[in-house]
């Protein structure tokens, strides 16, 4: 046997017998992430206060504790179990379960669902995905995640509380700075890596909240020029209000490993604005 060669989204397994005659088998193979060998086991506890504003403000932290405990079992080399559980110390409780199976070695299939209570309010939630490889240049993945009742995770929490110690109005704010509030959330990507170096990506999302909703569609296209140029390009569009829209472009040199320098200029909704950056990295002392 030979080792085995994978190709974009191919496997190819060449055997020789004791003859010295060949046989070539392939098959399809997409790796994911979400997928774990059989009998393997990945867990991870975390617990913190939330912190907000970073980079803005030095200090800005919740009073409440919040806590989050993760697992998933490698069941078979293409079925990985998953589950999950959130609290805080003002009153969360959630857990969760899920699965994600690899489709005929082409894809991944997701799904998970977790209940929540919180303040005497109880909710759910639902998410289903898929992502796979269409060719070798060409992937994509999809989701859909719905929310039902009164349902909180961490995310929510945290987010409700800093609107409410802030005493703002997320219904005067930007709905997309709050996604984590919505309702429902639909989201669709391809990435298109078209000439070594170069990369096309088209997304469209889809947010609804209880009394607005967002449908954006966006692109990005990237490359690298030489071995110290490179570029990046991404536009967009909110098809439920028209005069939403931005487009940017960012040119990038990379003068040495410990200089690089970045030009961008920007324009949403109407709004110019040009940035220049240089990042330099000095020996320690």
């Amino acid at each position: 046997k030979q080792l085995p060669f994978i190709s974009g989204n191919e496997v190819t397994l060449v055997t020789t017998d004791a003859t010295g005659q060949q046989s070539i088998t392939k098959k399809p193979y997409y790796f994911s992430s979400k997928i774990l060998a059989k009998g393997i086991n990945e867990f991870s506890v975390d617990m913190g206060i939330p912190r907000y504003n970073y980079g803005l403000y030095p200090n800005d932290y919740d009073d409440a504790t919040f806590a989050s405990g993760a697992i998933r079992y490698g069941y078979s080399n293409s079925l990985t179990l998953s589950g999950g559980a959130e609290a805080s110390t003002d009153g969360l409780s959630n857990l969760g379960t899920g699965f994600a199976k690899n489709v005929l070695g082409i894809g991944v299939m997701n799904a998970d669902i977790a209940a929540s209570q919180y303040k005497d309010e109880n909710g759910y939630s639902a998410l289903l995905g898929l992502e796979g490889r269409i060719s070798k240049n060409i992937s994509f993945n999809t989701s859909y995640r719905k929310v039902f009742d009164n349902y909180f995770d961490l995310a929510r929490v945290s987010q409700v509380r800093y609107l409410k110690d802030n005493q703002i109005n997320a219904e005067t704010q930007n709905y997309l700075n709050y996604s984590a509030l919505a309702d429902e959330i639909f989201r669709a990507v391809v990435n298109y890596n078209f000439y070594a170096g170069y990369g096309v990506y088209l997304g469209y999302n889809q947010i609804k909240y209880s009394d607005n909703s967002y449908k954006l569609l966006s692109t990005n296209l990237s490359g690298s020029l030489d071995k110290n140029w490179g570029f990046y390009a991404s536009a967009y569009k909110d098809y439920e209000n028209h005069k939403d829209y931005g487009v940017y472009f960012a040119l990038r040199n990379t003068q040495s490993s410990k200089v690089n320098a970045i030009t961008s200029v920007s324009r949403d909704s109407g709004s110019l604005r040009y940035r220049q950056e240089r990042f330099c990295l000095s020996e320690p002392q």
